[in-house]
């Protein structure tokens, strides 16, 4: 087995994960962290470095661990594919007036069902009838803001990043809070705009599972 030079160990940093918990090894330190959704979010910019990510997808990290979707790395691949990233995302409704009707009138249609389904004690339909029910009830939700106005998908795109960087401030303040070098380091090599960019600079980061 071929031995580092402690030069060739400094320029070096592991984050290991271990079920609910992350070590991270550092210049021969070690600190164990939670491995919170914030860490997933890391970790996967770390393991795409170089890679654009979008919030969007960055997002479904933790609920997909395997999943980073890689975008376009060059502008020529993008331009050549008639891609181009806007400045600011266009706000579109996520559902206009007539779904919204159609979604509320299904719903009146559920509800007199089950009223009949109940008398009749036809429980094994009424409960798909409850499925369905539980889900455009759900969309509904989901589709308007507090105030009763219709959600648009600009909406969602900043409440996506502002779940994602709020995630990466605990984490990050959760590793200077033992390693406030490696802090700074990961803080000088995250680019965030539209998208989310990890360019490291020297010191080699490497992730990886027990």
């Amino acid at each position: 087995m071929r031995c580092e030079t402690r030069e060739q160990a400094a320029g070096k940093c592991g984050i290991q994960v271990k079920g609910t918990q992350v070590q991270i090894n550092f210049r021969g330190r070690s600190h164990t962290l939670f491995h919170s959704g914030g860490m997933a979010y890391l970790m996967e910019l770390i393991t795409n470095a170089g890679v654009p990510v979008s919030f969007y997808n960055l997002d479904a990290v933790q609920e997909k661990p395997q999943a980073c979707y890689r975008q376009f790395e060059r502008e020529s691949e993008q331009i050549e594919s008639g891609l181009c990233i806007q400045d600011k995302p266009l706000s579109y409704a996520m559902a206009d007036r007539k779904a919204i009707y159609n979604i509320k009138r299904r719903l009146l249609q559920i509800i007199s069902e089950l009223a009949e389904m109940e008398e009749y004690n036809d429980y094994a339909r009424a409960a798909d009838l409850q499925d369905e029910q539980e889900g455009l009830m759900q969309y509904l939700k989901d589709v308007y803001r507090p105030c009763g106005k219709v959600r648009s998908f600009s909406d969602e795109t900043s409440r996506q990043r502002s779940k994602v960087l709020k995630a990466l401030r605990r984490v990050m303040a959760d590793i200077a809070a033992v390693e406030p070098e490696l802090a700074s380091y990961i803080r000088e090599c995250l680019e965030i705009n539209e998208y989310l960019v990890f360019r490291p600079t020297g010191l080699e980061i490497e992730v990886f599972s027990v």
